[in-house]
């Protein structure tokens, strides 16, 4: 398996992408519910959960936005690239801590 030099098997998401990926998820989600069920209690209690969880999320974005450009758009490229849809399979859903 080839990896790139921070150790992350190519065509796979490295942990901050997948990060990244599962709060993306995660806030589609949300916004669905709150289009859905703006008043209901399991909105806001997800939607409160989401927003306590962040700090994580804010520190991974912050890392994987701060490489270049160059080197952002090549690795959405070979993520995208995945014919699987393998690359950000752990990215599913889970709470963020």
């Amino acid at each position: 398996m080839r990896t790139t030099d921070e150790g992350t098997a190519v065509g796979r998401a490295n942990s901050d992408e997948a990060l990244l990926v599962a709060v993306r998820r995660r806030a589609t989600h949300l916004a669905t519910l709150l289009v859905t069920h703006p008043f209901a209690q399991s909105t806001r209690a997800e939607l409160e959960g989401f927003l306590a969880g962040h700090r994580e999320a804010e520190q991974a974005a912050a890392r994987v936005l701060g490489q270049p450009a160059r080197v952002l758009r090549a690795r959405i490229a070979e993520l995208a690239a995945d014919p699987a849809g393998e690359a950000c399979a752990g990215a599913e859903w889970r709470e963020l801590p």
